[in-house]
Order: structure tokens, then sequence, then C-alpha cells
């Protein structure tokens, strides 16, 4: 592989490609661009911060003029409080609501969750770690709750409904948990043992229908691993089957990865991973940093970024933003107060330290005196 290009100056900005599929193009002053045009633009170090810290957020990317967005949990609902208020609104179990068998009322239930999303915290939400979409093989499973049912058509026939009313509110999903989560406890890299017939036609189909039905755009992979493979870095999963045979278009993000070593970045990447749900900058990212010159990562970095980037065009992030606006990464007054307090009481720290072991000393030679 040939390294990409970065950090062209073309000119395009992220809000030019609102509702431009993949394979088409934008005409500014009577110029053809494509995605690549505009992917060119992005720098490594952003789409290095863009994969390796996304938690509960897509970091922004100022070369393209994308603005930062905010995703939260889960699939009974945004667990945010909305505005002017103290509590989040709450749904019932997803089992309760496939019971229903009514397609009306759960499409009604996403659209009321997308529009919590719109209002929670009195700032839009972008994306929401749901519906999850596994299968219930025991009653006695620690997430039957954010399951809809034992069967795959019935559960993905309701998440697709689901589905389609959260996305209409420019909510992009993240199905969880991709794939063959079974059980809550110990799920942290357990080996998962089923055959491909079996995992066809009841684990992953419920994943299929709400792709295929209600174009879902995006789902957050498990723990566990599948025989010996690591859901997040399995390319048969993530590339061959959920995007080859299925055709989702949006990205793949862990499930939380700030302590678990296996959860590797760059297999994850390889297999058709995007995104690594984590709010430590010096987990992932200085290994991404390490490989800026493996071109073979680094393309799929780019890989990464573009579906990314079309999520969020195609999302209520970009609301209101226009081809003029720019994106600038600002430091808060609060983190500058924040970051002075801690230069401040480290000082301090430091001095303290300083005369303890001063007076010591001078205690302990008067001893000797």
């Amino acid at each position: 592989d040939t390294m990409p290009v970065m950090g062209a100056e073309n000119g395009l900005n992220l809000a030019q490609f609102v509702g431009v599929g993949l394979d088409e193009t934008v005409t500014v002053e009577d110029n053809t661009f494509t995605w690549e045009d505009l992917l060119d633009q992005v720098k490594f170090a952003e789409m290095s911060k863009l994969v390796g810290q996304a938690y509960h957020s897509t970091a922004p990317v100022a070369s393209v003029n994308k603005p930062v967005t905010k995703d939260e949990n889960g699939p009974q609902g945004i667990t945010a409080t909305l505005t002017g208020g103290s509590s989040s609104t709450s749904y019932t179990s997803a089992d309760l609501r496939a019971a229903t068998f009514d397609d009306a009322i759960t499409f009604a239930v996403g659209k009321s969750m997308g529009n919590d999303c719109l209002l929670a915290n009195g700032k839009a939400y972008s994306g929401i770690y749901g519906p999850g979409v596994n299968i219930h093989r025991t009653p006695y499973s620690g997430r039957n709750f954010e399951y809809y049912s034992e069967d795959p058509f019935i559960s993905g026939m309701a998440c697709a409904q689901e589905v389609a009313g959260i996305q209409s509110k420019g909510v992009y999903v993240y199905m969880k948990h991709f794939a063959l989560n079974d059980q809550e406890t110990a799920r942290d890299g357990i080996s998962v043992w089923t055959n491909e017939q079996a995992a066809r036609e009841i684990y992953l189909q419920a994943f299929e229908y709400p792709i295929q039905e209600a174009d879902a755009m995006c789902v957050m992979t498990s723990f566990n691993r599948i025989g010996c493979i690591w859901a997040g870095g399995d390319r048969n999963l993530l590339t061959n089957i959920l995007r080859g045979e299925w055709g989702m278009k949006g990205f793949a993000l862990t499930d939380f990865s700030n302590n678990n070593s296996y959860m590797d970045v760059v297999q994850g990447l390889l297999a058709g991973g995007d995104a690594w749900d984590c709010n430590d900058a010096n987990k992932w990212t200085p290994i991404l940093n390490e490989n800026k010159d493996n071109a073979p990562l680094v393309n799929a970095m780019r890989q990464a970024t573009q579906r990314i980037l079309y999520t969020v065009a195609n999302s209520n992030a970009m609301n209101g933003v226009s081809p003029n606006m720019q994106v600038v990464e600002v430091i808060t007054w609060w983190q500058i107060a924040f970051i002075a307090c801690d230069v401040v009481f480290g000082a301090l720290l430091i001095t303290s330290i300083v005369m303890l072991v001063r007076t010591s000393r001078k205690n302990r030679s008067s001893a000797a005196s």
C-alpha cells in the first residue's frame, strides 16, 4: 500500500457533503469533488484522535470543519437528563416493547428517544448507544432487559422500527453488542463458540434486519471473542458480513476500551473497526502515532475516518452548520482554571516536600550534635 494524501488544502468542508452518498460528488465553483478529496484534507493527528479517543463522542476535525459530537447510552432511551429536568425519561424494557408486536408503537418509542436526544442537557446528542439486539439465550442473562427476545426475527424487526424512529430525528444508532454477547458477568474477552449456521440464522440475523430495513448506521462491538478472535477485531464479522453482505454505511465502535489490552487498535482497524470507546489519551492514540508510517494501517484509519464523517454528515450534528462556518478547538475558562489549580497545588506539594525534607535533615543534625 502507498500512504494516503493528508493535510491537503482543497477548500472543502463537511457541510458541503451533507446528504451526499459515498459514491456521489459535489460541485463547488464549477469544480467537482468526491469524498476522497475531502479526506485528503484530514491530518494524521486528527485521524488518530478521531479513532483512538471516541468515548461518548466523536472528536472535532478542524481541517474539514467537522464539529464535535456527543453520544450517550442507551437501549432504554438516553440516560442524560432533559432540559430543566432532574432525571431522564424512562421507557419500558426492550422485551416488553417487542411483545406488543406493533410496528407503530415501536416506531413511536424510537421517535420519542430521538426527540430526547435533541433536548437532553440543552444540547443535542447525535448518537445513542443502542438499541440492544442480542438474543435471550437464558432467562437469567444480565442484559435481557436491553434485548428484545429469544427470536431473531422478532428482535430484528422490532429493532428496525425503533431504529427508524430514532434516526428520523437525525440521531445515529449504535446497535449492540455486535456480536454473540451472551452474558454480563465475566464477559471481558470470554470465548463464545458456535457454528456458522447458528450464528447467521440466530445471533447475526437480529442485527441484519435493522440495517437492511431501516439503514441502521452504526454498531458497537462486544467485549467477547468469537472463538479465539475478539469480536471487534474479526475481519469476517466487520468487513465481510457487516459491510460486504449487509451494506452498513456507518462505523463500528468498540465497547469501553480503557482497560482491556486485547481490544487492540491495530488488529481492530485492519479488521474493519473504526473507533475506540476510550477517554484515555495515552491508551490507543500513542500506538497509532507510533505507526504513522505504516501505510496499510494509515489507509485503514482513513477508511474509518470516512465512515465517521459520513455518519456525522447525515446526523443532527450538522443542524445549523453552513459551509461558511469554521470549527476551532478552544480551552474554556473553567478548563484553564482547573489547570491553574493543578499547577498551584502541584507547586505547593513540591514545596511542602522540600520543606519537610529540609526540616527532617535539620532535626537529625541537631540531634547528632
